[in-house]
């Protein structure tokens, strides 16, 4: 009994840590996510898209679709550091280190970085727990009477903090290469199959190495003549903003003011398919990934079996007039939207109960 409540007592310092480190990437999430929609907006206004790229086929969209990524990158740092210096305040170089490299995907083979190698906001989380519990740990354990004390507490702690990341980095490559043969040997025998696991990947692990996976997957679609990998991902990107964003208005007394700020501001992301919009809610409210998961899943099986093609290498309402059977494709985002939107209401309705019980 007294070690259930140790446990559930440092799970909750750990989200409180989290938490620190999710409020303070806030701003720069929904920024980076504004960009981007921004880039895909200004490419299909002066008529820049086409089917190689959208948000960075014209200049001023390039621009905005750099900006928007930079931007990405330095709200990983934020949220690292964030939750490093929330544990211990020595830990804000380590973290800042970490959340870095996880951003970029530095990994052994590729100490530069790649896409397919970064951890992304997982890695950030990480960076930012192991940096503040090394400088902790490690305050503790040197010498106390140390003038070095300091400047060898952050070099230890950065360099554990690297390897950890380097380490995580490498296994999410390992990941993406794995989940990217999967796809392309289902796509082969079953699209309804295929379909479903790109509903899965893209809404569990939103900015990670499986969500990119599936992006890519349909992307490079496109080029194989193969367009109706794309109309799932497209439809499947829309789902957890616009669900969150809905369900924070529906179920507004059970979320908090920042994730209605961050749901509704979803809805707008949505247009563009930014999923990346609703990381904060993931973050702070992990019981929704589950119903996007869901959601989403619902979306790619009707949009593969509409048979919904798209031509443009971006999700979201923007590129509506680039997908075949537009009507169908909106139907089926709305379905998936509703069934996430009920498992949102069911979960924080068990939510609920169960904190009446605990109740004296």
């Amino acid at each position: 009994m007294k070690d259930h409540k140790q446990a559930v007592s440092a799970l909750k310092t750990n989200y409180y840590h989290i938490k620190h480190g999710a409020d303070n990437g806030l701003c720069l999430v929904l920024f980076s996510g504004a960009l981007l929609l921004f880039s895909f907006m200004t490419d299909i206004i002066i008529g820049g898209a086409n089917e190689i790229g959208v948000g960075e086929t014209s200049k001023a969209a390039g621009f905005l679709y750099g900006t928007g990524n930079i931007l990405m990158i330095l709200a990983i740092c934020t949220i690292a550091v964030g939750i490093g210096t929330s544990v211990e305040k020595l830990s804000f170089s380590p973290a800042l280190v970490g959340g870095f490299l996880a951003s970029i995907g530095s990994t052994l083979p590729y100490p530069e970085g790649t896409t397919s190698s970064a951890s992304g906001i997982a890695g950030g989380l990480v960076a930012g727990l192991t940096a503040g519990y090394c400088c902790k740990l490690l305050r503790s354990t040197l010498k106390k009477k140390s003038i070095l004390k300091p400047y060898l507490n952050i070099l230890l702690s950065t360099a554990i903090t690297i390897g950890v990341v380097i380490l995580l980095n490498y296994l999410c490559r390992l990941l993406f290469t794995f989940s990217s043969s999967v796809l392309a040997v289902l796509r082969e025998k079953n699209l309804i199959l295929t379909a479903m696991l790109i509903g899965c990947l893209m809404t569990i692990d939103v900015s990670g190495p499986l969500y990119r996976s599936a992006y890519v997957f349909g992307t490079a679609s496109i080029v194989t003549e193969d367009p109706i990998v794309m109309g799932i991902v497209a439809g499947v990107s829309i789902v957890p903003p616009l669900s969150i964003g809905m369900s924070s208005i529906i179920f507004r007394k059970s979320f908090t003011q920042e994730e209605k700020i961050v749901g509704v501001s979803g809805l707008f992301f949505a247009l563009g398919g930014i999923t990346q919009s609703a990381l904060y809610n993931y973050i702070v409210r992990p019981s929704l990934i589950l119903p996007c998961a869901l959601g989403g899943t619902v979306t790619a099986a009707m949009i593969s079996l509409f048979m919904c093609k798209s031509t443009a290498p971006m999700g979201g309402i923007l590129a509506i007039k680039m997908i075949h059977k537009p009507v169908c494709f909106i139907l089926s985002v709305i379905c998936g939207t509703i069934v996430s939107c009920l498992a949102t209401g069911i979960i924080l309705l068990i939510s609920e109960k169960r904190n009446i019980k605990r109740q004296p």
